[in-house]
């Protein structure tokens, strides 16, 4: 008979996290993973979306609003440390 220990959830790699683009803001904003590796926070600085098991729960609805103020229109066009192609 199996076990049912608990599998650790997959790490989210770097190349998974550049594919990924905020869904609340209009111009699609990349999405960074926080320190704690619970959460992706748009570029903007707004939103934040929770990653539960390793897996990016991209809702608009499951977002937290991390600052009210926060303007996604004034983030830079070009982000960093994403390629051009």
């Amino acid at each position: 008979m199996e076990s049912n220990k608990s599998i650790p959830p997959q790490p989210l790699d770097d190349w998974f996290l550049e594919l990924l683009a905020c869904p609340a803001c209009d111009q699609r904003h990349p999405v960074t993973l926080s320190a704690d590796k619970n959460n992706l926070i748009c570029a903007c600085g707004k939103y934040s979306f929770p990653v539960t098991d390793g897996i990016p729960i991209l809702l608009i609805e499951s977002a937290t609003i991390l600052d009210e103020n926060s303007d996604p229109n004034r983030v830079s066009s070009e982000p960093t440390g994403r390629k051009k192609q």
